[in-house]
């Protein structure tokens, strides 16, 4: 019998099997990924298990990839743990009477801003719509001629009825040189059908 208990492929299984067991421990998961000497244990793991057997290899990374993104660790570049620390204890600091009034101005400030600005878009929407009321009927589709009280979205109902009618045949406008030309051939009706009848 050619069994081998130590062999290259059974200590890959069981170098995965290990990883996964430690994987699955937050306390070592979160020591793996957020310390150096950590990170450097798990990149000694992998690169052993993928020595040993390869398609593990490719394995135990996807684990630690899925871990990862499903974990909610999150790395974001010039934020540190202190920096937080000090936000909150400004926050949770009690206010002078001057701080509360200057927030309040800050406030006021704003909501000012705020409504000049809305104020401005009410203004461009009225020229708008005044732009709009004074193009001649005959400019805009039978759809648009009448007056909208709405100044946002669009009148699928409308347009779907002005598509559904289609343009009269007498409103395309053709030109004597179209009508006299070589390559255009009138339509002519079977005189003969109609004589039988």
């Amino acid at each position: 019998m050619n069994f081998k208990l130590v062999s290259k492929n059974n200590c890959g299984i069981v170098a995965t099997l290990f990883l996964l067991i430690l994987l699955t421990q937050a306390k070592i998961f979160n020591f793996l990924l957020d310390t150096a000497l950590g990170r450097a244990v798990l990149l000694l793991f992998i690169l052993f298990i993928s020595y040993t057997n390869q398609i593990l290899g490719v394995v135990s990374v996807l684990i630690v990839i899925i871990l990862f993104n499903t974990s909610n660790l999150g790395y974001l570049e010039g934020f540190t743990a202190d920096a937080s620390k000090t936000d909150a204890s400004k926050n949770n600091a009690p206010k002078t009477n001057a701080e509360k009034e200057a927030e309040k101005q800050r406030v006021l400030a704003r909501e000012q801003e705020r409504e000049k600005e809305r104020e401005k878009e009410r203004e461009k929407v009225k020229t708008h719509m005044a732009s709009k009321s004074t193009m001649p009927p005959t400019a805009m589709p039978a759809a648009q001629a009448t007056t909208s009280t709405s100044a946002e979205g669009f009148d699928l109902i409308g347009t779907e009825t002005f598509i559904k009618r289609g343009k009269k045949d007498r409103s395309f406008a053709i030109g004597n040189h179209v009508k006299q030309s070589k390559n255009v051939d009138p339509f002519e009706p079977n005189v003969d059908a109609y004589a039988s009848v």
